[in-house]
């Protein structure tokens, strides 16, 4: 028997490559005369090509290339385990192909964005083709569109770069023939060509005109075109050869979309969309502005030079053995329509439309002796689906309290654990003491109510909103500092600004700093597996030191190369122990990794070695993730302790929780450790320790932020969202983790435009009964921030009234408890308290059940009842009715506690919006008195937070609400005694390792500011400023001799050097930028000294 040749496949689990290799195994002929040798990261992929014929798509298709091993993997597959084709080293690639007949090779841009790095991986590969003596090679290329379009569209770096290796191939001489792929079918169906509901019009938008020639293809039919060539060696040596089912303009498409779906496409419609609006579109979600240009350009190729130049495809066509694949077939299988039957049905729906007649508030509103004139327009009225009707509430008398539930904890929790699992009578009692059975009571005003399961409301898509949105640009350092300061005039005022997303992007542009310096100066804080661990290591459950210095080292080569990829590249994050994170166990704050079990057990759904979308969305924004925080136990209650792997104390009173359930994410963000976290919340798990922690959280609209892959534990309350530092932080982070997964459908969030209030009526809703039940120390604080946004931002203030509530909290606390008891079978190895929790959930009737889900219709419809009554407004309480939650006895840390009526008296008012599909925010609203604490030495050291509530949907008014909060209570907000400066520790040990970067040139003026920046330290700095004032002519005048300090320079017959010194913490230590406007670097902030000792 004739020994097989070899066929070298780079990419083999692409999309590309993985259609090569499966073309060759199912086609007799080919499989009997090649062995096919698979460079790829993935061999799961490659073990299905191996399999058989029948399969589309192919894992990997975003992880196909760096470090790979090929694989003997089935009949027709050579292995060499011995070999490993890293590209980034050309020896390993010419090792990988030696001793094949031929190779086809294709790189993947869209993993890097890095035309360079493609560029060299492709000529790596041609050269080692030649050294090695390859008798045919397949180059997967493109046009090259900067010559193409004579310098018209000189953007497409993906284009350019494959076009730049196909020359560099022929410039070899080695034998060689080029395949040009056409434009992806599958770009098209659910992101070009999608419906409108609640009409179901089906649109196609292109940036380009109706008569644009696209040359379309499917990618799976890649290995068609590639065997034509290998059958046809000798015809295409040297040639390229076209992959493309036919030209087909936008009009042709839609044609033939109404031709196989005609019920479907009867009213499709063909929209071109203005440059601007796609490029908005792409930016929104989550694409970099040079790669959203780049698209764009790629799109006017069409009509502007033509995709192949105007090239006919008859002659590649004319070498084919099998027939590509027609649109009409694409469309017909294509998963995005696989579910048009199920779309079509919802034309029959009652599809809900939020369109109320504009509002007007021109009256006068008393709050708390005060009154307030405004009169503003509401917004236009948008569409939304499964939109509550508004109908009132009905007027139920107030239930009672009932009696006290026990506070239980120590040995005691243990054993009332095993009575509540193992004895029904006492399951039972304690069920009825809690009140559980309350919802009975109301039977006659909700029966005939039908339940409501999923509170889920989606906005409809509006492109003209889009077409017309300008975001805000953040790629260059000026616009970031001077929004984020105009924004937040806090932030100049007092020393908060160090802990900011925007503190540390500034300072990877300007080189003071790099990802890398801040990860030197954050790991030994955090590390548990350092002796002794670091200082607040208790907040993280796990960190893999060598996964965060990988991603800050490849954020500081982009800084480096500058090819940033916006506002979070570099900036330190962490998530919750809930997502889950490559390399990383997602333990739920217990003791088994529950990512395991979800992936290989026998639940497993098929997402094996997948993170979680919002850590997908931070690692391609850059983020650099510093591991898994810690949360209570499954996110069950919200003290926020954990038995298992330490508390976090709350940084501003270590005698009181962090708050939870998203602990160590509030603890985190309030050291300074990190500007921003991602949390999760069912029934206040991000709000109520943003709140005890006196920082920034935002629970999203229910389904908003993805919990894609994985599962949402409790699909019917919880969501996941941002805590941060700032309102920046925040905004930025939102948008980020927001964009939709290929599941979800919201449409892209609109980006933030800080220039403008947007369109918004300001006005809160006051609903005071409610707000009654909170201590009154929390009511006085809340108060006070009120009145700073009527008095400051020009709110109005309206009295409103939301009944129910606490039948509303049973029936959401029912909900969550029986959700979490379907999910888990065995309570070996969890915590007393949830066994306790968990017992309850198992107790709970059907019928209860089911009265949860008619009361959460009522209150949806309340809702939706108010908001017609109130277009815009934001309904205000206090994030918790306590200011904070005390640890009454040590032994509750080890053992846990239970404590039913404080974590309800937490959660008072926070479980409305979980259970209702509301967005929230919490922001600080000052600090109340500690428990125990009198007499005039004690200061107020427990923070407490003040919750607006929006419409769903509303999150854009919500955060311009958190804008205007955090600019009124500036003065209220300071660090916790455990506050860490980060970018200080940073710069101090870049200084102790001489690695500081130093300003060059004006000697003298450097010379007097080293000499202000020493005598800072004594507190004269403001005297010897004016001594200098008076004999230096180079030193123009102080601008703000308050918290901050402006100093103009001016070199002699020059623009002048502003200079701002930020003091922290009195007078000492003193941070001083020179921005050099007069040549090389200019408007980049330099580094002079860090610290006065």
């Amino acid at each position: 028997m004739a020994t097989k040749k070899i066929i070298t496949v780079f990419g083999a689990t692409g999309q590309q490559g993985g259609s090569v290799v499966s073309a060759i195994l199912q086609d007799a002929k080919l499989s009997s005369e090649w062995s096919i040798r698979a460079v790829t990261r993935d061999t799961t992929g490659v073990r299905q090509e191996a399999r058989g014929p029948g399969r589309r798509d192919c894992p990997g298709n975003s992880a196909d290339m760096g470090v790979t091993e090929p694989y003997i993997l089935g009949e027709g597959l050579q292995a060499d385990r011995r070999k490993k084709a890293d590209l980034s080293d050309k020896k390993s690639v010419v090792q990988a192909i030696a001793g094949s007949e031929a190779v086809f090779a294709v790189t993947n841009y869209w993993e890097s964005l890095n035309a360079e790095l493609e560029v060299k991986q492709g000529k790596d590969i041609a050269d080692a083709a030649k050294e090695t003596g390859v008798k045919h090679f397949s180059w997967s290329s493109l046009m090259d569109v900067n010559k193409l379009t004579n310098g018209k569209l000189p953007h497409v770096y993906h284009f350019d770069g494959k076009a730049a290796v196909e020359e560099h191939t022929r410039s070899l001489g080695i034998p060689a023939t080029f395949f040009m792929p056409g434009f992806y079918m599958t770009n098209i169906p659910g992101q070009a060509l999608r419906a409108d509901p609640p009409a179901h019009v089906w649109t196609l938008a292109l940036p380009m005109p109706e008569s644009a020639p696209i040359p379309v293809f499917d990618i799976t039919d890649t290995g068609k075109v590639v065997k034509s060539i290998i059958q046809n060696k000798e015809k295409v040596m040297g040639k390229r050869v076209l992959g493309a089912y036919k030209y087909m303009t936008p009009k042709e498409l839609l044609e033939e979309f109404k031709a196989v779906f005609p019920e479907a496409g009867k009213d499709a419609t063909f929209f071109s969309l203005p440059h601007t609006a796609y490029t908005d579109i792409l930016k929104g979600m989550g694409l970099p502005d040079f790669a959203a240009e780049e698209m764009l350009e790629n799109m006017r190729l069409m009509d502007e030079g033509g995709y192949y130049g105007g090239a006919s495809l008859d002659e590649s066509h004319a070498l084919l053995e099998d027939p590509l694949t027609s649109w009409k077939e694409f469309i017909a299988k294509a998963p995005a329509f696989k579910d048009l039957k199920r779309h079509l049905l919802f034309r029959q729906c009652n599809f809900k439309l939020a369109s109320t007649p504009p509002y007007r508030v021109s009256n006068v509103v008393s709050v708390a002796g005060r009154s307030n004139h405004s009169t503003m327009s509401a917004p236009a009225p948008r569409r939304m689906f499964l939109y509550p009707d508004s109908v009132r509430a009905p007027n139920v008398p107030q239930r009672k309290d009932g009696g006290p539930n026990p506070r239980i904890y120590g040995w005691c929790l243990v054993a009332a654990a095993f009575f509540m699992e193992n004895v029904g009578f006492i399951r039972r009692a304690a069920w009825k003491n809690a009140k559980f059975g309350s919802l009975r009571d109301i039977w006659d005003y909700i029966v005939t109510v039908e339940p409501r399961h999923d509170p889920a409301v989606f906005p409809l898509i509006d492109d003209a909103s889009h077409a017309e949105v300008k975001p805000a640009d953040h790629s260059d350092l000026e616009g970031i500092l001077d929004q984020h300061l105009d924004q937040n005039q806090f932030a100049r005022k007092s020393s908060m600004f160090p802990n900011t997303a925007a503190y540390y992007r500034s300072q990877y542009l300007s080189g003071e700093l790099t990802p890398l310096d801040v990860a030197h100066a954050i790991l030994p804080l955090i590390r548990r597996d350092t002796s002794p661990p670091g200082e607040h290591s208790v907040a993280w459950i796990e960190v893999h030191a060598e996964l965060v210095l990988r991603a800050a080292e490849a954020s500081t080569i982009r800084y480096n190369e500058k090819r940033s990829l916006g506002p979070l590249d570099g900036v330190p994050t962490a998530v919750k122990d809930e997502y889950d994170v490559l390399g990383y166990r997602t333990s739920q704050g217990g003791i088994h990794d529950y990512a395991e079990f979800l992936e290989v057990g026998p639940g497993a759904r098929g997402n094996v070695g997948q993170p979680s979308w919002c850590v997908s969305k931070l690692e391609e924004a850059g983020a650099v993730i510093y591991g898994k925080l810690s949360l209570h136990e499954f996110g069950m209650d919200t003290a926020g302790y954990n038995i298992f792997h330490g508390t976090p104390r709350n940084p501003y009173d270590p005698s009181y929780y962090t708050g939870g359930s998203s602990s160590g994410c509030g603890y985190a963000v309030a050291t300074g450790i990190v500007p921003l976290s991602m949390g999760a919340d069912g029934g206040g798990s991000i709000r109520l320790p943003a709140s005890f922690c006196s920082v920034f959280g935002l629970k999203p609209t229910h389904g908003r932020v993805s919990f894609y892959p994985g599962q949402n534990h409790s699909g019917t309350a919880a969501v996941r969202g941002p805590i941060a530092s700032d309102m920046r932080s925040l905004i930025t982070l939102y948008e980020v983790t927001s964009v939709p997964d290929p599941q979800s459908f919201f449409p892209p969030v609109k980006p933030f435009d800080f220039s403008s209030e947007g369109e918004r009526t300001k006005v809160l809703g006051l609903p005071a009964k409610w707000i009654s039940r909170a201590d009154p120390e929390v009511q006085k604080i809340c108060q006070n921030l009120i009145d700073r946004l009527v008095d400051q931002k020009g709110y109005t203030v309206v009295p409103i009234d939301i009944p129910l509530v606490a039948e509303g909290q049973i029936a959401h606390a029912i909900t969550l408890l029986t959700d979490a008891s379907s999910l888990v079978q065995s309570t070996k190895g969890i915590s007393p308290a949830n066994r306790i929790l968990l017992a309850l959930g198992r107790t709970t009737p059907a019928w209860d059940f089911l009265l949860a889900q008619k009361l959460r219709r009522v209150l949806m419809e309340h809702l939706s009842w108010l908001w017609q009554q109130h277009p815009g407004m934001i309904i205000v309480t206090p994030t918790s009715a306590s200011a904070g939650w005390p640890i009454r006895n040590e032994k509750e840390l080890k053992y846990g506690i239970s404590d039913g009526d404080q974590a309800m008296k937490t959660m008072e008012y926070v479980w409305l919006a979980n259970y209702c599909g509301v967005p929230s925010i919490t922001v600080p609203a000052g600090y109340a008195m500690a428990e125990g604490k009198t007499g005039s030495a004690a200061s107020p050291t427990v923070p407490v937070g003040l919750m607006g509530t929006g419409e769903w949907c509303s999150e854009e008014a919500l955060l311009r609400f958190g804008l205007d909060a955090e600019d009124v209570g500036h003065d209220i907000l300071r660090h916790p005694p455990n506050w860490v400066n980060v970018g200080r520790l940073a710069k101090q040990e870049k200084e102790r390792t001489g690695d500081v970067p130093r300003a060059s040139g004006g000697s003298k003026i450097l010379a007097f500011l080293d000499i202000i920046v020493k005598l800072a330290a004594t507190g004269a700095l403001i005297g010897i400023l004016v001594m200098l004032l008076k004999i230096n002519d180079n030193l123009i005048k102080v601008v703000d001799g308050d918290d901050t300090i402006n100093v103009g320079l001016r070199y002699s017959g020059s623009t002048p050097l502003p200079i701002n010194a930020v003091f922290e913490n009195g007078f000492s230590p003193l941070r001083i930028n020179i921005e050099n406007n007069l040549g090389e670097g200019a408007g980049r902030p330099v580094w002079i000294r860090n610290a006065v000792q």
